[in-house]
């Protein structure tokens, strides 16, 4: 069965908008994923970032442990395993 002519014009009007829309979600869709990857980017580098200050703390925390004796008692002593407190008094 042929369309007639307003048929036709309709059904190409309707395939402009749906391709429009189309368009405007594929843009959106492109702008969402380029946020996401430059968020993912953001916290892959924190990550990074609190890896490294655990790696450092932690060679600082081995060290302070073979000059100090945590363990015992006494004048000028810490008293008990707190190494990390120290730690973290000494690089804050």
């Amino acid at each position: 069965m042929p369309i007639d002519q307003h048929h036709a014009q309709v059904f190409i009007c309707a395939s402009k908008v749906a391709s429009a829309s189309s368009n405007k979600s594929l843009a959106l869709s492109s702008t969402h994923v380029k946020r996401d990857v430059h968020e993912s980017t953001l916290a892959k580098k924190k990550v990074r970032d609190a890896l490294v200050t655990l790696y450092v703390l932690k060679e600082v925390s081995k060290s302070i442990s073979k000059t100090y004796d945590f363990n015992r008692g006494g004048e000028g002593q810490v008293q008990g395993n707190r190494v990390l407190d120290v730690v973290f008094t000494l690089v804050l």
